[in-house]
C-alpha cells in the first residue's frame, strides 16, 4: 500500500498511463472500455482507497436506455477518477459514498462528501438531487418515514420526505453513523427546508464497528441538458474530504459527451477508410501522396489523458476528447516531392511527431477521398520548389537554373551553396536527352545521415535540338482580335492529337509537334489543323456554327512534315509542306445571317507545296505521331516513332527551340539516374 492505504499497484498504473500520455504514446494492447452508457477509459477502476483503517469509495452508476446498471471509476488521490455519461444512451445517474471498517478496532468518521451540483461556465452541466439519500448500513437498512408517500415537487425533484400529516421526518442513524445535509444555508440532520433539489453535500459523523459498511446513495438529474455543451469538457463530480480516522481527500468526476460519427452518418471514423488529409495549402498531388489511414496510427484520449491509448477500429470516440496523429508515415510520403509536415522546436529535428486533432472534428461532413477522418486536416508546408526545363544543345546551364526556392523553418530563403542542401545531377547539355536533378535540404545536420533528409524535389531538364512547328493566322472579322482567343490543334492521320496552342494578340500561331529521331529520317508525317470549337456551339440554318456570337471556321488545313537526313548524314532535319495560301483561319463575330456571313476558308488543297514557317511562339503538345493507313514512308506499321509521351511533354515546354526547316535532333533517353 502506499502512504494513504491504496494498493501500490494502483499507483504504479496511474503513474505510467501519465508518463504515456506525456511522451505521446499509447499502451499498445490498451483498449477503451465503455459499459453501456459509462465509458471508462482503458479499464474500470473499482479498488478503494485505504486512509487510516477506513476502506471508502466515491463513484457514479449510470443506467442505459435497455435497462443495464453500471459504475464509474471509483474515486481516486491527486486528480482524481474520471469517467465520461453518453448522452445519447444514458437514462438514469446516482451518487454513491460508501466507508467500510475492515479492522478489528471501532474507528472514528468524519467525512464531507461533495456532490456533483454543477460545472461553471456557459454549457456547463447541472445536476440536482431528484430525491431523498438512500443510507444502508451495519445489518440495517436506514430509511425514510413516508419515503414511499413522496411526490415529485414541479420542479421534477422530490420534497422533503413527509410523514402521513405531512409533517417531514430525519433519517435514522445506521450503525453509529450520523448522516447530515449541506446546503448553502448549513448543515443538518434535518432533511433541506427547499427540497432535495438544493442538496449540496452529505456529512457522515459516528463510528464504525469492525466489519461494518455504510453506504449512501443518491439520484441525480441533469436539467440543462438542452443548454449542455458536450464539447466543453467541464468536468462534476464527488469530492471526499476525510478527517477522521486519517487526513485524505480524493474524488471521482464525470462529463456528459455524444459519441463521434464520421461524415454525418454515425459510423466509428476510427473504423474508416481513405487517405489522411493534407492541409488546404496542398494541391492534389500532395494529397494524392497522404498515406492511407490506419487506427494504428491514432492515439485517442477521451478522459483527461491517463486514458491515451493506440486506438483500435472499435474504439470509443466522444467529443471533448482529442486524437493524436503520429506522423511517421505523412513525414515519409510527401518528403520527396518537396513537402514535408508543420515544425516543432522542441523536436529533435525540428519537426513535429504527431498532430492532434479535437475528437469532435473527425465528425466533420467528409471531403472528397479523405475517408474516415471526415474533415480533419494534417498541417503541411513545402519545403522545396523546382520546375522541369527544357534547353537546347551546348546551352549553359546550372542547378539554380531549376530551383526556386527553398525555405528553412522559419520561411527565410536558404542558398543553394547552403551547407544544408545537396545537389545530385546528370545533366549533360551536349547530348540531347532527358535528365533529372534533384535538390536535398537536410537542416540541422547533426540530426541527419550523409543521405538522410528533410525534403527534396526531383525535376527533369530536356536537351533537346529543333523540331517542326507549324505555323498559322487567324482572323476576325467585325471585332478586335484578342490573345488566347482561339485555340488551333493538329492532329495525325488516324486522330491522334499532335499538339494544341492558341493565338497571338496579332492572330499568328505556332503548333509544335513531337520530336523525332533518327529512326524517322525519309517518313512523311500527314497531319491535319483545324480550330476547336468550343463546347455548346450551335449550327445556324446557313450552316454557320456559331458560338458566343462568333461563327467558327471549321475548314481542315492538311499538312506534311517530311524528315530527311541532315548535313551530316545522321541527324533528322524536317520540311513543313501546306497549301499555297498557307495555315489560314477566319472568323465572324457579331450577328450571323445568311447575306452577312461570309463562307469559310476553302479546305487545303490536295496537293501541298514545301513551305517554310515564320518564327514561332512555342505551343504545347502531346504524345507520339500515327503515320496515314497509306504508310507514305512508314515503317510496316504505318506510324512514326517519337519520343516517349513524358519526353515530349517535357521537351516542348516553355523555353523549346522551334524550326520549321531544321535539324531535328531525337532525345536519346535511358540515362543513368544517379538518384537510383
Amino acid at each position: 500500500m502506499d502512504s494513504t492505504g491504496r494498493p501500490a499497484a494502483r499507483i504504479g498504473v496511474a503513474v505510467v498511463a501519465m508518463l504515456v500520455c506525456l511522451i505521446g504514446l499509447g499502451s499498445p494492447g490498451a483498449s477503451a472500455a465503455q459499459s453501456g452508457a459509462i465509458y471508462t477509459g482503458t479499464g474500470t477502476d473499482t479498488a478503494p482507497l485505504v486512509d487510516g483503517g477506513l476502506t471508502h469509495s466515491a463513484y457514479f452508476t449510470v443506467t442505459d436506455r435497455s435497462g443495464g446498471s453500471w459504475q464509474s471509476n471509483h474515486s481516486a488521490t491527486g486528480a482524481g477518477a474520471h469517467s465520461i455519461v453518453d448522452l445519447d444512451d444514458y437514462a438514469g445517474l446516482t451518487a454513491t459514498i460508501t466507508v467500510a471498517n475492515t479492522t478489528e478496532a471501532t474507528l472514528e468518521l468524519d467525512e464531507t462528501a461533495t456532490l456533483p451540483t454543477g460545472g461553471t461556465g456557459p454549457g456547463a452541466p447541472q445536476l440536482v438531487a431528484s430525491g431523498a439519500p438512500e443510507p444502508t448500513g451495519g445489518s440495517a437498512t436506514a430509511h425514510q418515514d413516508g419515503e414511499a408517500g413522496t411526490t415529485p415537487g414541479p420542479d421534477g425533484t422530490s420534497p422533503a420526505p413527509q410523514q402521513s400529516d405531512g409533517t417531514s421526518t430525519a433519517p435514522r442513524h445506521a450503525a453509529g453513523v450520523t448522516l447530515a445535509y449541506g446546503t448553502a444555508e448549513g448543515e443538518s440532520t434535518e432533511p433541506p427546508a427547499g427540497g432535495w433539489s438544493s442538496l449540496r453535500s452529505l456529512l457522515l459523523t459516528g463510528s464504525l464497528a469492525p466489519g461494518e459498511t455504510f453506504t449512501v446513495s443518491v439520484a441525480l438529474m441533469l436539467v440543462d441538458a438542452d443548454g449542455l455543451d458536450p464539447g466543453a469538457k467541464t468536468w462534476v463530480g464527488i469530492d471526499e474530504e476525510l478527517r477522521s480516522p486519517a487526513a485524505a481527500h480524493s474524488a471521482t468526476s464525470i462529463r456528459f459527451a455524444h459519441r463521434v460519427g464520421g461524415a454525418g452518418d454515425g459510423a466509428n471514423p476510427l473504423a474508416g477508410a481513405g487517405r489522411y488529409r493534407a492541409s488546404a495549402n496542398a494541391p492534389e498531388s500532395i494529397q494524392a501522396l497522404m498515406p492511407e489511414m490506419t487506427a494504428g496510427d491514432l492515439t485517442v484520449s477521451n478522459l483527461d489523458g491517463t486514458d491515451a491509448h493506440v486506438a483500435g477500429p472499435d474504439d470509443a470516440l466522444f467529443t471533448g476528447g482529442t486524437v493524436s496523429l503520429n506522423l511517421t508515415r505523412v513525414r515519409s510520403a510527401i518528403r520527396d516531392a518537396g513537402w514535408q509536415v508543420e515544425t516543432d522546436g522542441n523536436a529533435p529535428d525540428g519537426l513535429a511527431t504527431t498532430h492532434e486533432f479535437p475528437s469532435g472534428a473527425l465528425s466533420s461532413p467528409a471531403v472528397a477521398g479523405t475517408g474516415a477522418l471526415g474533415g480533419a486536416e494534417v498541417p503541411v508546408r513545402q519545403v522545396i520548389s523546382a520546375v522541369n526545363s527544357t534547353i537546347p544543345v551546348g546551352a549553359a546551364w546550372r542547378p539554380a537554373d531549376n530551383l526556386e526556392w527553398i525555405h528553412d523553418h522559419a520561411g527565410v530563403d536558404v542558398g543553394i551553396d547552403s551547407a544544408d542542401v545537396r545537389v545530385v545531377s546528370n545533366v549533360d547539355t551536349s547530348t540531347p536527352g532527358v535528365y533529372q536533378v534533384a535538390y536535398y535540404y537536410a537542416p540541422q545536420s547533426a540530426h541527419y545521415a550523409a543521405d538522410d533528409y528533410e525534403a527534396a524535389a526531383t525535376v527533369q531538364v530536356a536537351v533537346t535540338g529543333g523540331r517542326a512547328t507549324i505555323t498559322g493566322t487567324t482572323t476576325l472579322q467585325g471585332a478586335d482580335l484578342a490573345a488566347g482567343q482561339f485555340t488551333f490543334q493538329a492532329t495525325s492521320a488516324s486522330g491522334e492529337r499532335l499538339g494544341t496552342t492558341t493565338n497571338l494578340a496579332d492572330g499568328s500561331f505556332a503548333l509544335e509537334l513531337p520530336a523525332f529521331d533518327r529512326t524517322d529520317i525519309g517518313r512523311t508525317l500527314d497531319c491535319t489543323v483545324t480550330e476547336v470549337v468550343p463546347d455548346g456551339a450551335e449550327q445556324t440554318p446557313d450552316g454557320a456554327v456559331v458560338a458566343d456570337g462568333i461563327a467558327y471556321d471549321t475548314h481542315t488545313e492538311h499538312v506534311q512534315v517530311h524528315v530527311r537526313a541532315g548535313e551530316n548524314g545522321a541527324d533528322p532535319v524536317t520540311t513543313v509542306s501546306t497549301d499555297a495560301d498557307g495555315v489560314t483561319f477566319s472568323n465572324v463575330s457579331g450577328l450571323v445571317d445568311d447575306s452577312s456571313t461570309p463562307s469559310p476558308t476553302p479546305g487545303a488543297s490536295a496537293a501541298p507545296t514545301p513551305g517554310t514557317s515564320a518564327a514561332p511562339t512555342p505551343g504545347a503538345s502531346a504524345g507520339p505521331i500515327a503515320e496515314p493507313p497509306d504508310g507514305n514512308g512508314s515503317d510496316g506499321d504505318g506510324s512514326i516513332r517519337l519520343i516517349s509521351d513524358e519526353s515530349a511533354m517535357l521537351a516542348m515546354g516553355t523555353g523549346a527551340v522551334m524550326v520549321a526547316v531544321g535539324t531535328v535532333i531525337g532525345l536519346h533517353g535511358n540515362h543513368p539516374d544517379p538518384l537510383h
